[in-house]
């Protein structure tokens, strides 16, 4: 008979809930208070407790929390510390909490100080409803800090899951208030933790950028940004082609962002947008060469597929950015630009043969010996050869003139370099 008692239990639980609710339908106070405290007290012999005992008693909380019942406080918190160690049920979970928080709404310092559960505090940090307003102030509370310094630094990885969690959340609710001091947190996790907190902390930090860079209001001085965007870079090239997913994602998520093309912008003014997608298409370049990395494939795929649709501007001035960066590297390698040495130089595309897209992928055919030596430019970085084209076969037929008369202001603007289109359009190798 002892083993059927605790079911019993949970069925006497459920009764009471029942009667508790329509009590409070009726608004008999007094009576609901007194049949409160009784469910209370029953729920304290109710071990071992099982997962129907567990929503039953997640039920009573509900209902005693509705009666604004601070004299059963102790009793209250401790019934929702046994519904929370169980972790049997994760909405019972939540409706215990919930209750809790009906109750101590108010009065939240003083019913901190005497909460000794530190598994507790952080499942009512989970469950305490957050705002951008509440979120800073939910950070500054020193039980938070306690909870956060036990969290991660627990053996048990699922605790600290928990804990970077509830980070990042609050990180995303308030990013131009909580990113000075949660920003260096993640960043550390994101560096040193097993990799399923890694892509849980960089998911958090990447959608943080995004957030940092898009905000109408100028980020303040102390703005972990560029940090942030140098180590989305960095990660493009992380051991884990899963964490290289993410930081691609968030590097996109930036080029499509509608604002960036508004001069005066936060993300104009902080992001150099035609940069990063330059990046970006080094990177798929690279990869499109090396079939071991052909998984990112896809998403690079969607990526330029969206900005061709989209963002023609963007791209032609990414096809610029990289010309400039050629004609830096020309000047860096002791030629002189002119006319005469870009003509002497050639073709920027090195001669490269059957170039196309083809299937997702960049395709090209091969370099003769001695060809890429012809440019200073394809020699010192083939890639970025590659990459232009890729670029250019993305802009629609015509697009290439206006192209090629931006190149050559450009160039005439930062090295005084007279060209005319013709020029130009020979050493980019694109038709006039």
């Amino acid at each position: 008979m002892g083993s059927s008692r605790p079911p019993l239990l949970a069925e006497h639980l459920l009764i009471l809930h029942g009667r508790l609710s329509q009590l409070l339908a009726q608004e008999e106070w007094e009576e609901a208070a007194l049949l409160g405290e009784r469910a209370l007290h029953l729920s304290s012999s109710l071990d071992p407790i099982d997962s129907d005992g567990c929503a039953a008693l997640a039920f009573v909380c509900a209902a005693v929390a509705k009666l604004g019942m601070a004299a059963s406080g102790v009793r209250l918190r401790d019934a929702v510390a046994r519904v929370v160690a169980t972790e049997r049920d994760a909405v019972a979970m939540r409706s215990a909490l919930d209750a809790l928080h009906t109750l101590v709404r108010g009065q939240r310092e003083e019913f901190f100080a005497s909460v000794p559960a530190e598994q507790l505090c952080l499942a009512f940090f989970e469950a305490v409803p957050l705002d951008e307003e509440s979120a800073p102030a939910v950070f500054r509370h020193p039980r938070l800090a306690v909870v956060v310094q036990s969290g991660l630094g627990s053996a048990d990885q699922a605790v600290r899951a928990r804990v970077l969690a509830l980070l990042g959340k609050l990180l995303l609710l308030s990013p131009l208030k909580l990113s000075p001091a949660l920003v260096p947190l993640l960043s550390k996790a994101v560096l040193h933790e097993d990799l399923p907190l890694q892509s849980l902390c960089l998911a958090a930090l990447a959608d943080a950028t995004f957030l940092l860079a898009s905000s109408p209001a100028p980020p303040p001085p102390s703005s972990p940004l560029p940090s942030l965007l140098e180590l989305m870079y960095t990660f493009l090239y992380a051991p884990a082609p899963s964490l290289q997913q993410l930081a691609l994602l968030g590097l996109a998520k930036l080029a499509l962002h509608p604002q960036c093309a508004e001069p005066g912008s936060a993300l104009a003014a902080e992001v150099d947008v035609e940069g990063v997608v330059a990046e970006l298409a080094y990177r798929y370049t690279e990869e499109a060469a090396a079939e071991d990395e052909a998984r990112l494939m896809p998403t690079f795929c969607l990526l330029f597929e969206s900005l061709a649709a989209a963002r023609l501007t963007l791209l032609s001035n990414s096809v610029i950015w990289i010309c400039l960066g050629a004609a830096e590297d020309c000047v860096a390698s002791g030629v002189e630009l002119s006319p005469t040495s870009l003509r002497a130089n050639g073709r920027m595309q090195a001669h490269t043969q059957s170039w196309r897209v083809s299937g997702g992928h960049v395709a090209w055919g091969w370099l003769e010996p001695g060809m890429g030596t012809e440019c200073v430019v394809a020699s010192s970085c083939v890639h970025r050869v590659l990459c232009l084209r890729f670029l250019l076969s993305l802009l629609p037929t015509g697009a290439s003139g206006e192209v090629v008369s931006a190149v050559r202001l450009n160039l005439h603007a930062e090295h005084r370099v007279a060209l005319d289109d013709g020029c130009v359009a020979k050493w980019i190798g694109v038709d006039a």
